[in-house]
């Protein structure tokens, strides 16, 4: 999977604007965030699940969970999940794009 976004509400991403022009996010942005996935998944289903729902459970300094949007484009791996994400989002530079898309492996829930 091509993870697209990972935020919680009040986060700061000192490296993306949220729609009220700062760095924090609140829930508005983040369900901006995770429609705009949908352009860029060309038709790949796009998945909007809680950092709880998946894999190791992360939680915001505040104790909730993160909102994660995947994208699941059929990768055959990490490799092949970077060069979806570097033509999905060709306006970013490297730590840009690294901050944006990531590979993601879903895997059952655990602590």
């Amino acid at each position: 999977m091509a993870q697209v976004a990972s935020k919680s509400v009040g986060i700061t991403d000192p490296l993306q604007t949220a729609q009220n022009g700062t760095h924090t996010f609140y829930a508005a942005d983040i369900l901006a965030e995770s429609n705009a996935a949908f352009s860029v998944a060309d038709g790949a289903p796009v998945l909007v699940l809680t950092s709880t729902d998946f894999g190791k459970r992360s939680f915001a300094a505040d104790g909730e969970p993160y909102w994660v949007t995947l994208v699941d484009a059929g990768f055959s791996g990490s490799e092949d999940v970077e060069l979806w994400c570097a033509r999905a989002y060709p306006s970013l530079d490297a730590e840009e794009l690294a901050n944006t898309c990531a590979a993601r492996t879903l895997a059952p829930p655990h602590d």
